[in-house]
């Protein structure tokens, strides 16, 4: 899995950041999911998961498959706390 992380301003990166996080919370949090889901708003894939300092957050992304590489492109990332 191939992360696509937009450090221009008003990229996926700073999105995350404005909600606290950072892109290796996020990337920690595909490696420990709780639960693949939905965005009920935009139906883009998402899960809950875990960051490394143990919050779950929800994170939406939309994803690209090229010659066997699998491109993640995160859309926004926030901590959701206990749901």
């Amino acid at each position: 899995m191939i992360f696509c992380w937009d450090y221009d301003a008003g990229g996926n990166v700073e999105h995350v950041n404005d909600h606290g996080l950072t892109p290796d919370d996020v990337e920690y949090a595909f490696e420990n999911v709780i639960e693949d889901l939905r965005s009920r708003s935009s139906n883009r894939p998402a899960l809950k998961g875990l960051t490394p300092d143990g919050r779950l957050i929800f994170v939406t992304y939309e994803v690209d498959i090229e010659v066997g590489d699998t491109f993640v492109a995160v859309v926004t990332a926030y901590e959701i706390g206990d749901q």
